[in-house]
């Protein structure tokens, strides 16, 4: 569509013609900082540590973070004395969008609009740029689109062009390119070279010693296409009780069945496993300190891989071809493996053409024994 609307064309529309219009300060406006960045979880936690570089410079009275409510538990968590505001998340219920915006334009930040305006959400959708662009800001801060967003038609790109717009991340070998593009978003706000060691997502406070006998399994990830494949959590039961240890399954809220059925399936798979069982985690703070007390994280590619690498608990995600590089690998230490089979359809944006995503189905029983070894220690 030549208004770059696309899929969901009638909340964009809305949003274009009633809800959104490019202003600029008014000539009293506060020397505030918003910071925007409303997005899933893992992606969150991956900008944890380009928020609070900003904030710990700029002071965490004069910033205000615009988040999804996916994230609204973590953002108050890391960042108790920042103001917050959830952007709503687009609906195909035009009903529900416009009265989400009815809401949000209402907030001092849209009214009187700030300083200064630092957009970390790299892969933007139109309606993104649009409730971004509606924000009066007397300069701002931001990535072009990337290959993951939907680029925006000419109208709304005359909305939301950015003063100092990245061109490309900085990326070096081990590390993602999401992080790349956080480092060189807040460069070009600060004004100075920063590495990817300054912004790397570090959550706090300190995790100690784990010393329950226990390993944590995240086994679904944000699409069933990137779940853990069954055989390797079989090998992975098998291998705890080799080792003398038991087997949780961490499920979030209103998920328990399928947690369960999972984990009755793995129990007659390996009838000689010591224990498996299932760990409700119906907040934030219960999966995390779940995390932090087990022996091993064993993960898919999703929001548990990203809290335990930023936790620097010894982790091994199974990771799949349709994005890497772009949101993982990363590492805080040597404590994390990320397990790939590669194989020529690498970057298909998960959308796959085989039977079965051979990326992470391919992944071996050997590649996982082995990184038990490697992570804890063990001798095969």
């Amino acid at each position: 569509m030549i208004f770059g609307l696309h899929k969901r064309a009638i909340p964009n529309w809305w949003i274009y013609r009633r809800g959104i219009r490019r202003r600029f300060p008014a000539p009293d406006h506060s020397d505030r900082v918003a910071i925007f960045k409303p997005d899933r979880l893992g992606d969150f936690v991956l900008a944890i540590g380009a928020i609070r570089r900003i904030v710990d410079s700029i002071g965490a009275h004069r910033c205000v973070l615009l988040i999804s409510k996916f994230s609204r538990e973590m953002a108050a968590r890391e960042f108790p004395t920042v103001e917050i505001l959830e952007v709503p998340y687009l609906s195909w219920r035009l009903w529900e969008t416009r009265r989400g915006l009815h809401e949000l334009v209402g907030h001092p930040v849209f009214r009187s609009g700030v300083d200064r305006l630092v957009c970390l959400r790299h892969h933007r959708f139109p309606h993104e740029d649009l409730i971004c662009a509606a924000i009066p800001a007397r300069l701002s801060v931001g990535s072009r689109h990337t290959s993951l967003g939907t680029p925006p038609g000419e109208l709304i790109r005359r909305r939301l062009e950015f003063d100092h717009c990245v061109a490309s991340p900085k990326v070096i070998e081990g590390q993602c390119e999401e992080l790349g593009w956080h480092a060189a978003v807040v460069a070009s706000f600060l004004g100075q070279p920063i590495g990817l060691d300054e912004i790397l997502p570090v959550l706090g406070p300190q995790r100690p010693a784990a010393t329950d006998p226990w390993i944590t399994v995240s086994p679904f990830g944000s699409a069933q296409i990137r779940d853990l494949p069954e055989p390797l959590l079989v090998a992975a039961a098998v291998e705890s009780s080799r080792r003398g240890l038991g087997l949780r399954l961490a499920s979030p809220a209103g998920d328990e069945a399928r947690f369960n059925a999972l984990a009755g399936r793995l129990r007659e798979a390996a009838p000689q496993a010591i224990s498996v069982t299932v760990q409700a985690t119906p907040k934030l703070e219960d999966l995390i300190s779940l995390l932090k007390a087990s022996r091993l994280v064993i993960t898919a590619e999703t929001a548990t891989a990203h809290l335990a690498t930023a936790l620097d608990c010894p982790t091994i995600t199974v990771v799949g071809g349709g994005h890497y590089g772009i949101f993982s690998p990363w590492h805080r230490s040597s404590q994390q493996q990320w397990l790939v089979n590669r194989v020529p359809c690498f970057g298909c944006h998960w959308e796959c053409h085989l039977p079965a995503p051979l990326c992470i189905t391919g992944v071996s029983n050997t590649q996982l024994l082995n990184a038990f070894s490697q992570i804890l220690g063990f001798h095969p």
